[in-house]
């Protein structure tokens, strides 16, 4: 019996380096103008959010090197 795409991933070693290639490709696909308007909420004003974003993607890289 064939197995099931579910079992076929299971059977795959899940690393946390993996894991975060993926997260890094979803996150690359976000517009920069889409995620500050996500983020207004969160912020008291726009040069808060811009300072965040401009940190985000090299903290990512270093939580992804490991």
């Amino acid at each position: 019996m064939p197995l099931q795409k579910g079992q076929q991933d299971g059977a795959q070693p899940y690393t946390t380096r993996k894991a975060m290639l993926a997260l890094e490709e979803k996150i690359a696909a976000i517009q920069h103008h889409d995620m500050a308007l996500d983020l207004l909420p969160m912020f008291e004003s726009r040069s808060s959010i811009e300072a965040w974003l401009e940190a985000f993607n090299p903290a990512l890289d270093r939580l992804a090197a490991g």
